[in-house]
């Protein structure tokens, strides 16, 4: 029980810091990643294997840090993602259990936690924006999908299904939020939730959660098709209210993007380059608003093959067919949010994206062709 609420506090307190959005609070979550991996576990036994791919693998992301056109903010994210990256590993050790029970605490906790923000800011024109003071109506949905994704995957393997209920309340935040791209994520994982319980794994079972999801996605569909009828206009106020009505593409991050790939030459395309000359710096005060050209900026191509192989990894990985599709598609789900928000690559964020692998590794079930040939070997 202790060592439940120790670690639910832990994750609290990093979403927190990383949800404030504020330098120091930046680098006090690195420190408490650190502090957490050394006093989780200590330095001892070592893992010289694993040491060695993640020596090699710091030493590919350290030699565009060199280059300083960033001066020494590489430098310095690059130890808080090895400190992320050993708090996930420390912290995935755990049961099972414990990793989904602590994640479910988190999760609804921040869940309420916004609802309340919400409501005591609801006069605002964006009252999400207004929880935190430098967080924009974008960023907490976002975050909130990287959460969700990392529950996801952890009830998947513990349970054999996947939760309804939290994507649910994932999408109510996005809709709350009103920002394009975590809308259609979010609901892209409770239709992806629904389809892999229902249609998968237990395909000829009906029980409360299903009516209720399926009651859900009646009344979405009910709502949605009477706006297109205009009743009362109720529908335009939604799509005008939210980023909708700008469409669903976003033209100025995609001058951002075509900025900094117009950047791109043989050099800088293996080790980065910086964002002068672009409309990143002079619209958008350095924030490019993309996960990847960010990791691109700061550790070359790099940075895009160390994200590229962890998800070809869980392809290749020798484990069950449905859990390594469930694994990939949630980790997707977050990467395309990771495209018009900055939420990985590297932030706090990250140790989310981590969990889900050392989770995978650890606790999914070995495929039955793998383990027939194990117990023939036997």
């Amino acid at each position: 029980m202790i060592a439940l609420a120790l670690d639910s506090l832990f994750l609290a307190t990093l979403l927190l810091l990383f949800a404030l959005q504020q330098q120091e609070f930046l680098v006090a979550g690195s420190v408490l990643c650190a502090l957490y991996a050394f006093f989780r576990k200590g330095l001892l036994p070592v893992d010289f294997d694993h040491l060695l791919l993640v020596l090699v693998a710091g030493l590919l992301l350290f030699a565009p840090v060199l280059r300083l056109d960033h001066g020494f903010g590489p430098a310095f994210y690059l130890f808080s993602m090895l400190s992320v990256y050993y708090a996930a590993k420390r912290f995935s050790e755990s049961s099972l259990n414990h990793v989904q029970l602590c994640l479910r605490i988190v999760f609804w906790l921040s869940f309420f936690g916004i609802l309340f923000g919400v409501a005591n800011y609801w006069d605002s024109a964006e009252p999400m924006g207004e929880i935190f003071l430098g967080t924009s109506t974008n960023g907490l949905p976002s975050y909130f999908i990287v959460l969700q994704a990392a529950l996801s995957v952890s009830v998947f393997l513990d349970r054999n299904r996947l939760p309804i209920m939290s994507p649910i309340a994932t999408f109510i935040v996005a809709v709350l939020g009103l920002g394009r791209g975590s809308i259609i994520v979010a609901l892209l994982i409770f239709l992806f939730s629904l389809f892999v319980n229902y249609f998968v794994i237990d395909r000829n079972k009906f029980g409360r959660h299903s009516r209720f999801a399926l009651g859900f996605v009646v009344l979405s569909l009910v709502f949605f098709v009477g706006g297109t009828l205009y009743i009362d206009g109720a529908f335009d106020e939604l799509i005008e209210g939210s980023k909708f009505g700008a469409g669903v593409l976003d033209e100025h991050r995609g001058y951002m993007v075509n900025d900094y790939l117009g950047k791109i030459e043989f050099w800088s395309f293996l080790f980065g380059t910086d964002y002068t000359g672009t409309s990143i710096i002079s619209s958008y005060g350095g924030n490019p608003h993309n996960s990847f050209i960010r990791l691109h900026s700061f550790y070359g191509v790099w940075g895009l093959l160390l994200v590229l192989l962890s998800m070809i990894f869980i392809l290749m990985a020798n484990r069950r067919t449905v859990t390594k599709i469930v694994t990939f598609c949630l980790l997707l789900f977050v990467l395309i949010r990771a495209v018009t928000e900055p939420i990985l690559f590297p932030t706090l964020l990250d140790f989310f994206y981590f969990l889900c692998l050392f989770v995978f590794v650890r606790h999914a079930p070995v495929s039955v062709a793998r383990r027939r040939t194990m117990c023939l070997k036997q």
